[in-house]
């Protein structure tokens, strides 16, 4: 399974996709719109890709202007991809792969905080609501960062918790992205 960079400097550049069935790539039109969604906010950006899978949507936001990148994947096979991609595309100096489980990772890291956080974990493993209530406890978001949440359309999510509050859906099929901001 090959995956194309589909904007900014690494446009065209195809993607390895890690070995196994287990990981499900975001659709090229679903990553294309989300963004073009977040494009005010990529420049100079530090960005966080959780459940990464392949790596896609990290590299996108470094190629279309993002200044870093962590990417958090637990299957260390799909990290060993993730950073062959990083460093097939030139990024692999701008980037942090952290081989964990994403819950852990959210509790425990401190290193710097981030402007831009998209999680687009398994389905249909519905995790994005202890997701959101593990970023009502971290304290690596700023005062304006950008939660980007995909999801499957039966997972409905909360419109607020205590620190977040979502101000848009995009549904794409049986596919939805959730975006919050901090309260």
């Amino acid at each position: 399974m090959a995956i194309r960079v589909i904007g900014g400097e690494c446009k065209g550049f195809m993607l390895k996709g890690p070995p196994g069935e287990g990981t499900r790539p975001i659709l090229a039109r679903v990553r294309k719109s989300m963004f073009d969604i977040l494009t005010p906010y990529l420049k100079d950006s530090v960005f966080l890709d959780l459940f990464c899978g392949t790596g896609a949507v990290g590299i996108e936001a470094l190629s279309r202007g993002a200044q870093s990148l962590v990417s958090v994947e637990l299957d260390k096979r799909v990290c060993d991809c993730i950073r062959w991609n990083l460093n097939y595309c030139k990024m692999i100096d701008e980037s942090e792969v952290i081989c964990t489980d994403v819950f852990e990772f959210l509790r425990a890291f401190d290193r710097q905080k981030f402007d831009i956080v998209f999680a687009g974990p398994p389905y249909p493993a519905y995790f994005c609501e202890g997701i959101l209530d593990a970023l009502d406890h971290c304290h690596f978001l700023k005062d304006n960062t950008v939660i980007l949440l995909q999801h499957h359309i039966k997972e409905i999510l909360p419109e607020e918790t205590k620190k977040l509050r979502k101000y848009r859906d995009k549904k794409y099929g049986d596919t939805i992205l959730s975006f919050y901001k901090i309260v």
